[in-house]
């Protein structure tokens, strides 16, 4: 993912599921949330931004993820 396109994804109305759709492509699905500012969860099994190695339970954008993402970008 370039930076135009975090740009892009941060100033659309459906941010969530273009990030979906990023998150879909890449290898490391923590990555993305990385680009737009987010910490690793690993307090959160059920968040995409827990590492792999603590046990994330989910593959794709979960509603905290979300929500960690408006409250960063209100």
């Amino acid at each position: 993912m370039h930076f135009v396109d975090a740009k892009r994804i941060l100033s659309a109305q459906n941010a969530s599921e273009l990030l979906e759709k990023a998150l879909r492509s890449k290898r490391k699905k923590c990555m993305i949330g990385h680009c737009f500012g987010l910490d690793d969860n690993n307090s959160n099994t059920h968040s995409i931004m827990c590492q792999a190695g603590a046990g994330r339970a989910v593959n794709t954008v979960q509603q905290c993820d979300n929500d960690a993402f408006n409250l960063k970008h209100p």
